[in-house]
């Protein structure tokens, strides 16, 4: 049986997706998601309300197969976990620096609009 949940750019579903979208209806979310209007979009999931708001999107995001990436407090990249969290999409973002710079350890840099690796 397929799944009604729509993908990405129509990518084909995986068992991943399938988990994903059926763990989502278990809790009483659908996924959504519109056609977007160009490959490069901006979206914002607000209010941020508490640390399990988490949990929805990631599993949204494996439903559609989403390359959706979200922005992370950088001291929660830290291992055991930061390799985990970058894999599902996570950037961390320092939040010290000015205009809160996405932090790049692989280039002992920040990434801000105007500097890249």
């Amino acid at each position: 049986m397929a799944s009604r949940t729509p993908t990405w750019m129509n990518r084909p579903h995986t068992l991943t997706s399938r988990l994903a979208s059926a763990a989502l209806q278990l809790a009483g979310w659908q996924a959504v998601l519109a056609p977007p209007p160009s490959p490069r979009v901006v979206a914002v999931a607000a209010p941020h309300t508490a640390n399990a708001d988490f949990w929805p999107g990631i599993f949204w995001r494996w439903a559609t197969r989403s390359p959706a990436r979200w922005v992370g407090k950088h001291t929660l990249f830290r291992p055991p976990l930061g390799g985990l969290l970058r894999w599902w999409g996570g950037l961390p973002v320092d939040r010290r620096r000015a205009g809160g710079t996405l932090w790049t350890p692989w280039c002992k840099s920040s990434v801000s609009r105007t500097k890249s690796c």
